[in-house]
């Protein structure tokens, strides 16, 4: 399993932690008698002691709006790559953005992406 197209588990755990408990194919687990080793597995049949959603790239895609308003501008969502760092932003027409997110995995970047919007959600 290609790990740069799910989360990562800090961006797992974070997600969930912000309120964010998304139904995924994959998640991060412990059997509880490993330590702290978790696992990037397909969702399994039963539930492990402990676990996190890991969406996938696809996943978060999806859950992202596609577009945003904010002082009467239209933003699109974007993921944009420049050598090893993957941003994922809202842009406008005239190139203005609103909150960049930065990271070498482009699934984790999405991620912040989505607990921004989220956050902006609430309030």
């Amino acid at each position: 399993m290609n790990e740069l197209n799910y989360t990562s588990l800090p961006l797992s755990r974070k997600l969930v932690e912000n309120g964010i408990d998304l139904k995924t194919e994959a998640v991060f687990c412990s059997d509880g008698l490993s330590g702290s080793k978790y696992d990037l597995i397909q969702r399994p049949l039963f539930p492990y002691k402990e676990q996190y959603p890991a969406p996938s790239f696809a996943e978060l895609w999806r859950e992202l709006p596609v577009s945003i308003e904010r002082d009467g501008i239209t933003y699109n969502k974007t993921l944009k790559g420049f050598r090893d760092v993957n941003v994922a932003t809202y842009e406008s027409l005239e190139s203005r953005t609103v909150e960049l997110f930065l990271s070498a995995n482009p699934s984790d970047a999405l991620a912040e992406l989505l607990i921004w919007v989220k956050g902006r959600e609430k309030g």
